[in-house]
């Protein structure tokens, strides 16, 4: 992932993200999506709470909807038993890049984290 920024809302306000300490931790964040739906991401531990750890998804993507959800996997999990995930705004998607929005209330109004990914080159 290239980084990560934001729609509406101060860094500062959000204070966890993906239930990951906080959003700054997914800077240069490494996420694998493969054909069938297995994933992963790797964090690489930089900043204030963050900590270093790989973690395998399950995941999925509907450009007609504009959605991105994917759920967490723990060592011996099957995605249909786990009930709890993340559905994420996909903004865009083209060639290399991608643009997720994480959409958040703040004050009033609903605000965004945006994660915006370009394709690694082999």
């Amino acid at each position: 992932m290239s980084n990560v920024s934001y729609e509406g809302v101060p860094a500062i306000a959000v204070r966890s993200f993906l239930g990951e300490a906080s959003a700054s931790c997914f800077n240069g964040s490494t996420w694998s999506l493969t054909n069938s739906g297995n994933g992963s991401f790797i964090l690489s531990g930089g900043g204030e709470g963050c900590v270093a750890k790989t973690q395998s998804i399950f995941w999925s993507a509907s450009p007609a909807d504009q959605t991105f959800q994917f759920k967490k996997l723990e060592e011996g999990d099957k995605a249909k038993n786990v009930d709890e995930g993340y559905r994420l705004v996909l903004s865009s998607a083209t060639g290399d890049t991608m643009v997720l929005k994480s959409p958040i209330e703040y004050g009033n109004a609903t605000a965004y984290v945006v994660l915006n990914f370009t394709k690694a080159t082999k």
